[in-house]
């Protein structure tokens, strides 16, 4: 027996790269013009190879022998329930079969699927395409019924999902300046645990720097309800 067999292969390559972008933008000297959009960052988190086994029954008639059978199976929702992805599925089951007489037959059945996938990636949104393949399969007749075993394989890969805000165009307006504030060289401003500096500094028109050089901080995001200096941009 010879056979001549051509074999395709599907190879998908991920890199984690961290990539620059402006999420926000200002001057302190003159009028700013910020257009910006959402964008969704995808990060690999996990892939995906789990094994398992579905059987199903089916009711027949005068079937007396299974000669051949191939499964075509097929996702039809992923969803996620705690620390599991829930792949739901179904197969279609194609029996070239027997009958009493001898005569051959050809007869289709579907049964459904549902798999678990545990996930040890731990993000707040995750996204997952899975793809399913037939390992083997079997299907015999006991009485007036068929029974189909199949082993099934699930691959793919899960990618944590950060959805951002990035400037795509920036237009200072040059023949706009920013008056300065005579009013107060300071200003005593009361901030909630949690706040951004960026936030603070553009609210009234000075830079993130000015104001954690003037209050001694490290970080930029404020981490207790406190009350800061902030100082004038001229």
């Amino acid at each position: 027996l010879v056979c001549g067999m051509l074999v395709g292969v599907h190879l998908t390559a991920h890199r984690n790269q961290e990539i620059a972008a402006v999420s926000d933008a200002y001057s302190t000297a003159f009028q700013t013009n910020v257009t910006a959009m959402p964008v969704i960052v995808s990060k690999l988190a996990q892939t995906v190879h789990e094994d398992f086994t579905v059987r199903h029954t089916f009711e027949t008639d005068d079937m007396v022998k299974v000669c051949s059978v191939w499964v075509s199976p097929s996702v039809t929702s992923t969803r996620f329930e705690g620390t599991d992805a829930v792949v739901d599925g179904k197969l279609l089951y194609c029996l070239l079969y027997q009958d009493s007489a001898g005569t051959m037959g050809y007869r289709e059945y579907t049964g459904d699927f549902t798999q678990q996938v545990p996930i040890s990636a731990d993000c707040g949104e995750m996204s997952f395409d899975p793809a399913v393949g037939v390992c083997s399969c079997s299907a015999s007749v006991g009485g007036d019924r068929v029974e189909t075993k199949v082993s099934i394989l699930i691959s793919g890969s899960v990618y944590c999902n950060v959805r951002e805000t990035v400037v795509t165009n920036l237009a200072i307006s040059e023949e706009k300046p920013k008056l300065p504030d005579e009013g107060s060289a300071l200003v005593l401003y009361f901030c909630d645990s949690g706040e951004c500096i960026w936030d603070i500094a553009k609210r009234y028109n000075t830079s993130p720097s000015a104001i954690m050089e003037e209050n001694g901080l490290e970080d930029e995001v404020v981490s207790c309800r406190s009350m800061l200096l902030i100082p004038s941009a001229g």
